[in-house]
């Protein structure tokens, strides 16, 4: 969210830069400094955001006792369900019907049968 807020508040600075050339260039040492600054807050934010994933994905794992390959295919199943429920252009409880069906269509195609 982070990432998102600093790439719109940039895109919206740069027609206040482009109007004022003789203020951009007396400002162009602490632009600098500012991008440095801003491109190391967004390698820490991308960095938290991959340890957040990462922890989420093993707590996942534990919790519902899937494999790897379960838990991706339970995944893709809710996407390609949210995608439906876009698509029919349902309201919120059809876009959580097919997000649950498409999750366990997931599950159940990668479960080994009998």
């Amino acid at each position: 969210m982070r990432i998102l807020a600093l790439a719109f508040m940039l895109l919206l600075a740069m027609p206040v830069i482009a109007n004022h050339p003789a203020q951009a260039q007396t400002h162009q040492a602490s632009g600098q400094a500012n991008s440095d600054e801003l491109r190391e807050g967004m390698r820490g934010a991308l960095n938290q955001s991959r340890q957040f994933l990462g922890n989420l994905l093993s707590e996942a794992k534990t919790a519902s006792g899937l494999n790897d390959e379960q838990l991706y295919a339970v995944g893709v199943g809710l996407l390609g369900g949210l995608l439906v429920a876009d698509v029919v252009g349902t309201g919120g409880v059809g876009t959580i019907f097919f997000a649950g069906a498409g999750g366990l269509f997931g599950k159940w195609a990668t479960t080994p049968g009998k």
